[in-house]
């Protein structure tokens, strides 16, 4: 498995178990209102989506899509989003993890925000 400009580039066609886990960190004051440091004004949703590539078809795919309102958690909140599910993929397709707001995604430990693929 490679990582090549913001790519997950499967190395051979089969079934992978394709997963991410995405920690995002925030502080609401109130709903639709999440401020982190200077930017006070931030949606109350926050959202993962785990997009394909190829280059036998001419749009990106999009595989998995996990949302969570921030709006009902407390003042100073930290929000797992995880995803994970067998796709069919073949040799060169390549992955990608795109997120609501890169400047809430948690990058304190390893343990915390992480994506990757595994043939089955």
């Amino acid at each position: 498995m490679n990582y090549t400009n913001k790519f997950l580039v499967i190395p051979e066609s089969g079934d992978y178990f394709i997963y991410s886990q995405i920690t995002f960190r925030g502080i609401t004051s109130r709903c639709s209102n999440i401020s982190q440091g200077r930017r006070p004004n931030r949606p109350d949703l926050i959202f993962v989506v785990i997009t394909k590539v190829t280059d036998s078809y001419p749009e990106p795919a999009h595989l998995l899509t996990g949302t969570k309102s921030v709006c009902e958690i407390s003042s100073n909140w930290f929000q797992p989003l995880y995803l994970g599910a067998m796709f069919s993929l073949e040799e060169g397709d390549r992955l990608m993890v795109n997120v609501s707001d890169i400047s809430l995604v948690d990058y304190t430990k390893e343990d915390k925000t992480f994506f990757g693929a595994f043939l089955l």
